[in-house]
């Protein structure tokens, strides 16, 4: 099951803080994160086209594997006004895929909001 949590809305043309570290614990131990990809992706709906991807593959997140945990860095947000749903899927071992597994850790929904400044 995954855990929400819905991000403070942020103002669309701005830079948004990221998040420092999110750690990912089952039963409350921590899995280890060093072969793992990390995807967000964000609609404005199910169907809808992806308006917004963090990845792993593409640098926009961080591994911090001795910390079992990851990282977004502080991120320039320049996509529609709108509220978005995400959610975050976990490849582990992914250089191993018969060990491979994919699960979604965390979902929830991100409010970007008009900027007047441009």
């Amino acid at each position: 099951m995954a855990y929400t949590y819905n991000i403070p809305k942020h103002r669309r043309g701005d830079t948004w803080k990221g998040i420092n570290a999110i750690g990912i614990k089952i039963n409350g131990v921590p899995i280890v994160l060093s072969d793992s990809q990390i995807d967000m992706e964000f609609r404005e709906d199910y169907d809808a086209p992806v308006a917004l991807k963090l990845s792993t593959t593409n640098s926009t997140i961080s591994v911090h594997p001795t910390l079992s945990a990851f990282t977004i860095p502080p991120l320039l947000i320049d996509i529609p006004p709108a509220t978005y749903k995400y959610d975050t899927q976990v490849t582990t071992n992914k250089s191993s895929p018969t060990l491979s597994a994919v699960d979604t850790y965390m979902d929830g929904t991100w409010e970007i909001y008009f900027d007047i400044t441009k």
